[in-house]
């Protein structure tokens, strides 16, 4: 319970493509009470000293806080036991350009990172 910190290493292959679109993704960590928020930042500046991946448009490092609240907790999923956090998008992407939007009825409280 109480303070936490996890950190996060993202390595990205060099891209063909022009500059990626960047995500809003909220962050979460399994506890005995379910899903509980972490953050990455509370102010511009937080935000982009804890995320150098600056929204997953290049290869960096993201760090989560948790300030308050239980402790994580263990579970399998898939047959792998451990402690998890997983990232959900909070906004729908944009279509590409040339692409018309579909309306699919995507909801981005069901899109999990993995």
């Amino acid at each position: 319970a109480g303070n936490a910190e996890v950190r996060l290493s993202i390595q990205f292959a060099p891209l063909k493509a022009d500059r990626p679109r960047s995500l809003d993704i909220g962050w979460e960590y399994l506890s005995k009470d379910g899903w509980l928020p972490l953050i990455v930042g509370e102010t511009d500046d937080e935000i982009a000293r804890n995320d150098t991946t600056n929204r997953f448009t290049q290869s960096g490092q993201i760090v989560l806080r948790k300030s308050c609240g239980p402790g994580a907790k263990e579970e399998t999923f898939n047959g792998q036991k451990s402690y998890w956090v997983r990232g959900k998008l909070r906004n729908l992407l944009p279509p590409e350009s040339g692409e018309e939007d579909s309306g699919s009825g995507y909801d981005p409280d069901s899109s999990e990172l993995c």
